[in-house]
């Protein structure tokens, strides 16, 4: 009888541990995953940056959303749309009671070389994971892009890349290795 209490304590206490690390997750995963249309990741992160939480971003009029990069007429009153929508805001409200985060994280950056620059990353990287690399990128004033188009600066290719990279191939967007990124950081 011991045993199944303690087992189910230890599983208690792993479920509490993965609440606690949700509500720590970032304002942009939280706004990802909140189901806005037209929002995914890449927007997210953009939406945070550009008005800092949640809560103004959900004060934002849709001329002030139509100056993100990234969302254009359309997007700007769907996101407007969803943020004054009753039931909407009761789950907000609900989620901020929580303790989930609202606001932008501060990312310290560690230079600016890929400022202006928006880089896709493709396949298994040496050593690090992808979010490793867009952390990287991200610290160094570059933008991370979930797929490959002519506005594409760059593809990070790493091992067993697919359709990415062909796609960058057709389209003339430099593709690089992980060691040509480091190289590009002065890393």
């Amino acid at each position: 009888m011991e045993k199944k209490i303690f087992g189910l304590e230890k599983n208690t206490d792993k479920i509490l541990s993965a609440i606690e690390s949700a509500k720590a997750a970032p304002a942009d995963k939280l706004l990802a995953g909140l189901g806005v249309p037209n929002v995914g990741k890449a927007t997210s992160k953009e939406l945070i940056r550009h008005f800092k939480s949640i809560d103004r971003l959900k004060e934002a009029s849709i001329e002030e959303l139509n100056q993100v990069e990234d969302v254009g007429e359309v997007s700007a009153r769907l996101i407007y749309d969803y943020f004054h929508n009753e039931d909407n805001e009761v789950i907000i409200n609900r989620l901020k009671s929580y303790g989930l985060t609202f606001e932008a994280q501060n990312i310290e950056m560690l230079g600016d070389k890929l400022s202006g620059l928006s880089i896709c990353i493709t396949g298994t990287l040496p050593n690090i994971s992808r979010d490793e690399a867009a952390s990287i990128i991200e610290k160094n004033g570059g933008k991370v892009v979930s797929s490959v188009s002519k506005k594409t600066s760059m593809l990070l290719m790493g091992e067993n890349a697919g359709s990415k990279a062909t796609k960058a191939q057709t389209l003339g967007v430099k593709i690089i290795s992980l060691d040509e990124l480091y190289q590009l950081i002065g890393d």
